[in-house]
């Protein structure tokens, strides 16, 4: 079994003193879903199924007062073998902080993987962008296709660097309760936002299910307004009772007389776990 990618020893107390939560269970839920960036049917270039595929989230709450401020997770393609394609971070977020409307690869932590709103810890460390295919901290990697030791975490620069934070980029939030347009576009409140892109290149095209699931969630908390905590501006974190995750299924059909290629279906997997 893999460990969590989750806040552990000194990152745990880290993460306490940079947005110290609050003592209640928030009353939200909190929503993971993968889903296909180009819908349902893939980008066949050459002898590559490209699949060009989002983590997002929501957060539901009365009013839609709540916003994702930390996360943590690891994605596996259950049962799909390292050798049977390529798993890259997928581009996210512009440099002023909008989303990428675009598809392609990015690595730099900030534009590529994780939405740069989220990038706190991956700044510090550069593996909580997600490992790929590799071990790392808590993580071990295993023969399946995965990208372990995701870890998202608005805090510090980058969170002020979110549009609407602190427009005016005087290091202050204009406002310590953001607009309810800034909470609903960057951090899910009542709708699904991007938190994480990632593509995959099919090179195996042997036909056979795929399962892409969202494992060990950890850490996660909302926040209504932000804190100043020893100096590095952050959410009032208030950790949440109950987590919903959703999978996603595909399967490749080898097509007849194309020589290698496949037509790729997929579907949002109708099992969903809930934790908390």
């Amino acid at each position: 079994m893999r460990s969590r990618p989750c806040f552990v020893s000194g990152l745990a107390t880290l993460l306490a003193m940079v947005c110290a939560p609050a003592p209640l269970l928030a009353q939200a839920t909190v929503d993971f879903r993968i889903v296909p960036r180009l819908g349902d049917a893939a980008l066949v270039s050459g002898y590559e199924a490209v699949l060009d595929l989002a983590v997002q989230a929501r957060v539901t709450s009365a009013g839609s007062t709540f916003g994702l401020s930390s996360f943590a997770f690891n994605v596996r393609i259950v049962g799909e073998a390292e050798s049977n394609g390529l798993l890259q971070r997928g581009s996210i977020s512009n440099f002023d902080g909008t989303y990428d409307q675009g598809i392609s690869v990015i690595n730099t932590v900030g534009r590529g993987g994780l939405a740069r709103q989220y990038t706190y810890l991956a700044m510090l460390n550069s593996a909580f962008n997600g490992r790929v295919n590799a071990s790392a901290g808590t993580f071990t990697n295993g023969p399946d296709q995965e990208i372990g030791l995701i870890a998202g975490a608005a805090a510090g620069e980058r969170l002020l660097a979110t549009p609407g934070i602190d427009d005016d980029g005087d290091g202050v939030p204009d406002s310590m309760i953001p607009h309810s347009t800034v909470m609903r576009t960057y951090f899910g409140a009542g709708e699904f936002t991007d938190i994480y892109r990632f593509r995959y290149l099919i090179r195996n095209f042997t036909g056979r299910n795929f399962s892409i699931r969202i494992e060990d969630v950890s850490a996660v908390q909302v926040f209504a307004e932000l804190s100043n905590a020893q100096g590095v501006m952050g959410p009032l974190n208030i950790p949440v009772g109950t987590v919903a995750v959703t999978g996603f299924d595909m399967f490749t059909i080898p097509a007849p007389g194309v020589g290698g290629m496949a037509l790729v279906v997929m579907g949002l997997c109708a099992r969903r776990q809930r934790q908390g």
